[in-house]
C-alpha cells in the first residue's frame, strides 16, 4: 500500500494481482458474480477495480462451481476485474456462533461451517477472502452479561 502524497484527502494504491486499486474505490455488490442486468462489455467499459461476491449468494452453487473448476471470473466473463469473497451480506444480519455462520441464501436461512466457507473459496477462486465474523448480537451479549 502506497499513499498519495499529492492528494489532500485520504487516497493510496494497493498493488493486489499485478493490478493497482486506487483507494478508495467502489467496490459494487454482485449477484452471484454479475452486476445485475449489465452485460460484460459494459462492466468493463466502467472500469471497475474489484467486485464483490457474497457467501450467501454462491452457497447454492457450491456444487456446480467446483464441477465446473475454472473460478467465478471465466463463469461470468470478468477476467479483466479483482472479486472480492465476503462471508455476509453487509445488510442482513443473522446470529452466528464459533463454529459457523448463518446465512439467508434463496432457499432459506443455512448454517455454513468455516471449513465448507473455505471449499467454496477454493471454488469461486476470488482474489481477496475476507474472514468469517462471527458476531454476537448486542441482544445476545448483553443477556450473557445478566
Amino acid at each position: 500500500f502506497e499513499l498519495n502524497a499529492e492528494c489532500q484527502g485520504r487516497r493510496g494504491v494497493l498493488m493486489l494481482n499485478g493490478v493497482a486499486i486506487q483507494t478508495p474505490c467502489l467496490v459494487p455488490y454482485t449477484e452471484e458474480g454479475h452486476l445485475p442486468s449489465l452485460t460484460p462489455d459494459i462492466v468493463d467499459q466502467l472500469k471497475l477495480e474489484m467486485l464483490q461476491v457474497s457467501l450467501q449468494d454462491m452457497w447454492p452453487n457450491l456444487q456446480m462451481m467446483e464441477k465446473y473448476g475454472n473460478g467465478i471470473k471465466k463463469l461470468n466473463n470478468l477476467e479483466n476485474h479483482l472479486y472480492m469473497f465476503i462471508s455476509r451480506d453487509p445488510l442482513t444480519y443473522y446470529e452466528s456462533n464459533k463454529n459457523n455462520v448463518s446465512i439467508n441464501t434463496k432457499g432459506g436461512i443455512r448454517t455454513v461451517s468455516s471449513k465448507d466457507y473455505m471449499q467454496l473459496a477454493r471454488s469461486i477462486q476470488p482474489d481477496i477472502i475476507t474472514s468469517i465474523s462471527y458476531d454476537i448480537s448486542w441482544v445476545s451479549s448483553s443477556l450473557l452479561l445478566m
